[in-house]
C-alpha cells in the first residue's frame, strides 16, 4: 500500500525521483507581468513542520518544495533503524519545510530560532517565486538557504539533495554552482548527493559524524556512477 501511494505521489516508481524542473529567474517578472509591486499581495508563508524529538534542541532541517520527497526521508529514517539499530527521530528534532513557500519557510526558521541545527538537508531548486511583503518577487533556492544557515549556524553540516543531473554544466545548476563557489569558495557538487543514491546510508554516516562531535570536516562526494 505505501509503494502504491508512494508511486502516486512521486508519479515513479517507489523510491525513484524525476529530474526537477528550474524555474529560470530572468522569466519570474513574468508570472506577475500584469501586477505592479503596489499591487501584488504577499504570499503567506506557510509554517515548518516539527517532528523527532522535540525536546532536542540539535536539529535536522530538511527543505523541499515536492512535498511527496518527505514519504522518501520517512522511509529513510526507517531503514536506518532496521539497517542500523538508530533511531534518528529519538535523537534529533526533524524540521520539515515543504510546498511552494519551502524556501520562506526554512529562512524564517533559520533566522528565528534558539535550535542548534546541526544538519541542513537542502533542495536546490524549490520551485514557485513568492511575493514577498514589499511586493517584491524572490524565487528561492537552497543555496539561498545554505548561506542563511553558515551566517547563523556555522558548524551545521549542509548537504543537497537533489534530482538534478549533478553536473555543473547542467544549466538547471549552473547558476547555483557558481553561486555557491563565489559566496564560499567552495564547489556544490563536493556537498551533493543524488535523491536516487541510498539515502539511509548518506544520512546515517552524516548524523553519526555529528554524534562524534564532527561538524567542520565531513564531506560527501557525489558519485557520478551511482
Amino acid at each position: 500500500m505505501f509503494n502504491k501511494l508512494l508511486k502516486f505521489l512521486t508519479g515513479n516508481r517507489a523510491g525513484v525521483v524525476a529530474e526537477e524542473s528550474a524555474v529560470v529567474p530572468d522569466e519570474i517578472e513574468d508570472l506577475y507581468e500584469t501586477k505592479t509591486s503596489s499591487t501584488r499581495t504577499p504570499t503567506v508563508i506557510s509554517e515548518p513542520v516539527i517532528t523527532g524529538n522535540l525536546d532536542s534542541n540539535r536539529a535536522i532541517l530538511i527543505v523541499d518544495d515536492q512535498e511527496s520527497v518527505f514519504y522518501l526521508y520517512e522511509t529513510d529514517f526507517e531503514t536506518i533503524l532496521e539497517r542500523y539499530g538508530y533511531d534518528i527521530c529519538a535523537n534529533y528534532k526533524i524540521v520539515k519545510c515543504s510546498g511552494y513557500t519551502a524556501g520562506a519557510t526554512a529562512e524564517a526558521y533559520v533566522n528565528g530560532v534558539s535550535d542548534d541545527i546541526v544538519i541542513g538537508i537542502l533542495d536546490l531548486t524549490l520551485g514557485t517565486p513568492i511575493v514577498t511583503a514589499d511586493g517584491g518577487i524572490r524565487l528561492y533556492d537552497g543555496v539561498d538557504i545554505a548561506l542563511e544557515i553558515i551566517k547563523g549556524h556555522p558548524r551545521c553540516k549542509i548537504s543537497f539533495c537533489t534530482a538534478h543531473i549533478m553536473d555543473s554544466e547542467n544549466p538547471a545548476i549552473k547558476p547555483l554552482v557558481d553561486k555557491f563557489l563565489n559566496n564560499t569558495g567552495h564547489n556544490l557538487l563536493d556537498y551533493s548527493f543524488s535523491k536516487n543514491s541510498d539515502r539511509a546510508e548518506f544520512l546515517y554516516e552524516l548524523v553519526t559524524a555529528v554524534d562524534k562531535g564532527d561538524y567542520t570536516d565531513y564531506r560527501i562526494i557525489y558519485d557520478k556512477d551511482s
